[in-house]
């Protein structure tokens, strides 16, 4: 994995629906990832991500990081502006375009254990 890829559990948490777009909130343990990694990646980034729903996430135990197959899967660009830290995780938000998702599919997130897998395309808001 590069500098620019990302692949990690991850909590899904609120989902925020306005009239352009949707933002789904995330938040990433912190033993895992790289010290540096959240400064490279998640200020002002665009990012194409893949979330993938753990299907057994309402029986997750603490620390737990694998699944089989996931139980949704959702594939779009995402704008993060920035991330907040604290002991023990980050937090961030994924601000997606509501054309370019399926808001079904984005709702059953919402609340949920998963896995996010991304690749840095870019800077936040821009047309590249």
């Amino acid at each position: 994995m590069t500098d620019g890829e990302l692949d990690v559990g991850c909590k899904f948490g609120q989902l925020s629906i306005g009239v352009n777009t949707a933002n789904l909130g995330i938040v990433i343990a912190k033993g895992r990832m790289e010290r540096n990694k959240p400064d490279q990646f998640f200020l002002d980034a665009r990012l194409s991500v893949v979330l993938e729903l753990d299907p057994l996430s309402a029986d997750d135990q603490p620390g737990q990081d694998t699944f089989i197959e996931p139980e949704e899967t959702v594939e779009a660009v995402v704008d993060v502006k920035g991330y907040s830290v604290n002991s023990k995780q980050f937090g961030l938000g994924l601000t997606f375009s509501r054309e370019d998702v399926d808001l079904i599919k984005l709702i059953k997130f919402a609340q949920r254990s998963g896995r996010i897998k991304a690749t840095r395309t870019g800077d936040a808001g821009s047309d590249d």
